[in-house]
Parts: C-alpha cells; sequence; structure tokens
C-alpha cells in the first residue's frame, strides 16, 4: 500500500476518533492500512467497488488476514459480522478484522466470539493508534519569534558602494551649488 506523503502527515497527527470520523470511506481504509503497516504486516488495498466486503488484505509470517473497514457512527450488526465471515472462508484468511468508528451489537459481538474475527471499535482504534502511531514525517517544527538570517557580505557590498556613490553624487552638487550660489552672492553686492 502507497500512502502519500500528505496523508501520512495526516495520519501522523490524529489523535481523537472525532478527527478519525472526519476522514472520508477511502482516507479511513487507507489510514487502517498504514496502521498495519507499522505493526509489520504488507497491506494490499482492494478496489473501491465490487470488493465483496474486505478492505484490505494482510500478509504476515505466512498468514493470511483480511480486513473490513466500517466508518459508522452507529453499531455495526451481527449480519455484517455474518457476511465478512463468508468473505474470510472464501478469500481462505486465517484471521480477519472489522474497523469501526462505532460501535458492534451485543448480538454481533457474541457471533464472532468463538471465530477468528478481531472487532476493532471506535474507542479501542484510539488506544490501538496510540500503541501503533504512524510515524510523523521529518517535517521541521516551525520557528516562532526568530529574527530573520543575516544579509551575506556579498549582497550588502554593491549597496554599500551604491550609498557611498550616492553619497559622493550628493556632495558633489552641494559643492557645485555653494559655488554657484557664492558668485552670485559676490556679482550682485
Amino acid at each position: 500500500m502507497n500512502t502519500s506523503p500528505y496523508l501520512r502527515k495526516i495520519f501522523s497527527q490524529v489523535s481523537t476518533l472525532k478527527e478519525i470520523k472526519n476522514f472520508t470511506p477511502i482516507e479511513f481504509e487507507k489510514f487502517v492500512g498504514t496502521l498495519f503497516q507499522n505493526m509489520g504486516y504488507s497491506v494490499e488495498t482492494t478496489p473501491v467497488t465490487g470488493d465483496h466486503g474486505v478492505d484490505l488484505f494482510l500478509m504476515k509470517d505466512a498468514k493470511r488476514t483480511i480486513v473490513q473497514c466500517k466508518k459508522y457512527d452507529g453499531q455495526v450488526s451481527a449480519s455484517v459480522i455474518r457476511e465478512f465471515f463468508g468473505a474470510m472462508v472464501h478469500y481462505e484468511a486465517d484471521e480477519g478484522y472489522i474497523v469501526s468508528t462505532g460501535m458492534f451489537t451485543a448480538p454481533g459481538i457474541a457471533w464472532a466470539a468463538n471465530k477468528p474475527i478481531i472487532l476493532v471499535n471506535g474507542q479501542e482504534l484510539c488506544e490501538w493508534m496510540k500503541i501503533v502511531r504512524p510515524p510523523a514525517l521529518n517535517v521541521p517544527p516551525p520557528i516562532i519569534n526568530q529574527m530573520p538570517p543575516p544579509i551575506p557580505k556579498k549582497y550588502l557590498w554593491p549597496m554599500r558602494r551604491i550609498s557611498y556613490t550616492a553619497l559622493g553624487v550628493l556632495f558633489f552638487f552641494l559643492f557645485i551649488f555653494a559655488i554657484i550660489f557664492d558668485l552670485f552672492v559676490n556679482l550682485f553686492k
């Protein structure tokens, strides 16, 4: 899975469930995939449509795992979990994760209890995220209250030359003006 530097930076700054809920469904899938990558899994995303209930394929230590990401505000029902189990059988997965921003119904939790299905609700996702947070990009922190760097001398020298030249021209014209003024004063005496 290839996540853009922009998304990696955003993912590394997320700290609350509310921020996660602001993701689009595709960003949420990539976010969950990034968490699995940080846990050492190789991650492959599925097409946006026609994914047959599977959003991510994972491999680690010759173990095949599938993941379904549910960006829900409500509860994930038992029927969704049963359909996911069917996808696990179809893809011959060793285990499966359903990761949701919401909660799971009690019948759904009971149905998944003796199966290789790991249910991750929104609160557990936040706890999990603290442990396997994506690394931040090497972006330097902003510089606050610092003076701008000094101007290099090679750029100052022409400015000094111009200044000295301007002063020289100014004094030259003042000198000429003084001479002309003196001539007029002496002429009309």
